[in-house]
């Protein structure tokens, strides 16, 4: 087992557990190195991270591990243990990552570790959720682009895009074989759309395009394929109280409803 962590900075945690794995994803267009194994090794995208995020990550894990089972989650978001969750949310501390063993058992009963569902409530949809903070032609050329790569998704992509929930990060860990299949749908997606849309006036935020789209349509994939689902608990590690993390709640769904774009 292999859960990658993807960072572009050194990690600012300690991980204790084997299976945890750091890995600088855009390696290929930093100008520093750091002491991590590196995603522009073997067959890679990591020329793409400005636009694909902690995408080529997931390329890069498709392409050249071939553990039982992995995952990825980020340098300062992990998955916890509800008790975990709560220690953080009262005392801003981290503690109860997943560990191996967790995971395992997790996945002996469930296909896949997810987070929590995201809700961008009060927008009606995702179509809407996902214009509200980004180019809403982007979401509309990507559903397109669904069914006509993939028309037998048709009514599990109306059923999910009539809801504003969705898993948020694009952390996952799963046994290899589905990570493989769901890499091949995600990618012959966003390769298709990468060439149809023109981001070239997107700001460098608006610009990480791919990795927002492939939050929104995760859950596409998962209800089609009727993964049973573990959710777990994202705790940010950079949070310190409760207070900052309703904070920063607080203003991202402001501006989701004001239609702000960083």
């Amino acid at each position: 087992m292999k859960v990658f962590v993807a960072t572009h900075k050194p990690i600012n945690v300690i991980l204790n557990d084997k299976c945890y794995v750091p890995l600088h994803v855009g390696a290929a267009i930093h100008e520093y190195s750091l002491p991590y194994t590196r995603d522009d090794t073997g067959d890679n995208i990591s020329i793409k991270n400005a636009n694909f995020c902690e995408l080529t990550g997931h390329y890069w894990i498709w392409k050249n591990i071939d553990d039982d089972i992995v995952g990825l989650e980020h340098y300062r978001r992990f998955f916890v243990t509800y008790p975990g969750y709560v220690i953080k949310l009262l005392s801003g501390k981290n503690c109860c990552f997943l560990s191996e063993r967790q995971i395992r058992r997790d996945l002996k009963n469930h296909d896949i570790i997810l987070s929590t569902k995201g809700r961008s409530r009060g927008m009606g949809n995702l179509v809407n959720a996902y214009a509200g903070s980004h180019e809403r032609k982007d979401i509309l050329e990507t559903l397109l682009i669904i069914h006509e790569l993939y028309p037998e998704y048709d009514s599990t992509v109306k059923e999910v895009f009539s809801d504003v929930a969705f898993y948020p990060a694009n952390m996952f860990v799963c046994r290899k074989a589905l990570f493989d299949d769901y890499c091949t749908w995600l990618f012959s997606i966003l390769f298709e759309l990468e060439k149809r849309i023109d981001i070239s006036g997107y700001n460098d935020y608006q610009k990480r395009v791919f990795g927002f789209i492939a939050e929104r349509i995760f859950r596409v994939y998962v209800v089609y394929n009727k993964l049973r689902v573990k959710e777990r608990h994202i705790i940010n590690t950079e949070d310190k109280s409760i207070i900052n993390i309703a904070r920063k709640e607080l203003v991202r769904y402001v501006n989701i409803r004001k239609g702000n774009r960083r």
